[in-house]
Parts: structure tokens; C-alpha cells; sequence
């Protein structure tokens, strides 16, 4: 029985790790929107999806030509955890005939001890006509910081596009060796390129992990195999548990 009740209590106190954080606002059915993220996210110092923390988001347009501004409000969040962990961002971005408009969103990604990052994906949902151009641009950063370059890490780039040169609305990229922090600074452009429109609706970035046992997993099964072992030993012995 104390062997039972001490995997119980193991179990309660491990569940409890990582707690302290809020979790990352938004769901499919009812997404969140950026300027909660701007606001109260980063007031409470960030965000989790799963174990990993989401913090320091940040958030930019700049427009020309008369396209009409998305403001934070305007964009929705929808955090997604499986099977990776990142964002789903829905935005009404557009772009007449010599209109550009760009909005820029970026976030910190980290893992904690035992965890990492191994591989992000991008990808988009746009149009366009004629020399139109719809153009998602990520800089990842990866063990650093975006601070008018990569900081103390290694820079990569991940690119999707949807215009009259072809389509490309997913891109995937692994690391070369798993990362325990991933700067993320996400550039989505809509722009008419002199004739044509461009539209861009949907743009997401996930961050996945090794196929290997998490720490708590294996820790779970450690405590449970060591449980085991100690009832099996006083049932030969002949002793009470």
C-alpha cells in the first residue's frame, strides 16, 4: 500500500510541473486573437502548449498604395499541440493593383530541460491574380535571439508563396541538431507587384521534438518498474505492503 501511494504521489507531483504559467489563450472552435497575446500573454510571461513556454510576442504592419491595415485584433490564434506545437494565425490580409500589405508577428519558442526542438514547419493559405504575390517569409533563430540578427544562435529561413511564378504553400526544415530555443519572427506579405491582387488568410508555424521518451515518461515508468520491484520482493519474502 505505501509502495502504491508513493507512485501516486509522484505521479500528482510531476503532473503539477510547469503549471505556473497560463496556458496559450485561443481553440479551433473559438480562437484568440494577437492583441490578448500582445496584452495579457506577455504580461503573465508568456504562454505553454504542452511543456514548451511561448513568450515575448511582437507585432508590426506597415501598408502602401491604399491597402487597408490588419490590425491585432484582427488576427486570430489558434495554438495547436499535436502532433506539433506552434500557432494557426488567421488574418483577412489583402492587396489591390499597386498595394502591399505586411504584417509582421514574432514570438519565442523554448523547451524545458530535457525537451527540445528538432524541426519547424510553415506553411500558407493564399491567392492572387495576375503579378500578384502572396509571400510568408520565416526567420527562425535557433538558440539566440532576433535582435537585428541572430544573436548568440544559428539563423534559418523557411519561405512559402502562392504567385504567377507557382505555388509553394508548405515548407519544412529539421535542424541540424535539436535546439532548446527557437526565435521566431514570422513576415506575411500580400502585394500587387504593379497588375494584380494577392490574398493571404492563413498562416501557422509548428516546432516539433525528437521521437524519443520524454524525462516525465520515462521517470513514470522508472518509479513504476521500482514500485513493482519492491512488492514482488516482500510477496517472497513474505512480508505486508
Amino acid at each position: 500500500m505505501k509502495s502504491s501511494l508513493l507512485l501516486l504521489g509522484s505521479t500528482v507531483l510531476l503532473s503539477a510541473v510547469g503549471s505556473a504559467s497560463i496556458v496559450c489563450p485561443g481553440t479551433m472552435a473559438t480562437p484568440s486573437t494577437y492583441d490578448v497575446y500582445l496584452s495579457t500573454v506577455n504580461n503573465a510571461g508568456g504562454c505553454t502548449i504542452g511543456p514548451k513556454l511561448f513568450s515575448n510576442f511582437a507585432f508590426s504592419n506597415v501598408n502602401s498604395g491604399g491597402a487597408v491595415p490588419v490590425p491585432a485584433t484582427s488576427v486570430g490564434v489558434q495554438p495547436v499541440s499535436v502532433p506539433e506545437e506552434g500557432f494557426v494565425f488567421t488574418l483577412p490580409l489583402s492587396a489591390g493593383i499597386n498595394q502591399a500589405a505586411d504584417v509582421t508577428l514574432s514570438y519565442n519558442a523554448s523547451a524545458p530541460r530535457g525537451l527540445f526542438f528538432s524541426d519547424a514547419t510553415l506553411t500558407q493559405t493564399g491567392g492572387f491574380t495576375g503579378t500578384g504575390n502572396a509571400t510568408i517569409k520565416d526567420t527562425l533563430c535557433l538558440n539566440g535571439l532576433i535582435l537585428g540578427g541572430c544573436v548568440g544562435g544559428t539563423s534559418l529561413t523557411l519561405q512559402t508563396f502562392n504567385n504567377s511564378l507557382g505555388s509553394q504553400p508548405i515548407q519544412h526544415v529539421v535542424f541540424a541538431t535539436p535546439v532548446s530555443s527557437v526565435d521566431v519572427s514570422k513576415d506575411i506579405l500580400a502585394a500587387s507587384n504593379g497588375q494584380g491582387t494577392a490574398t493571404i488568410s492563413v498562416a501557422s508555424n509548428t516546432l516539433s521534438q525528437p521521437n524519443v521518451p520524454e524525462p516525465v515518461s520515462l521517470l513514470l515508468m522508472g518509479s513504476g518498474l521500482l514500485a513493482v520491484g519492491v512488492i514482488g520482493r516482500r510477496k517472497r519474502s513474505g512480508g505486508r505492503y
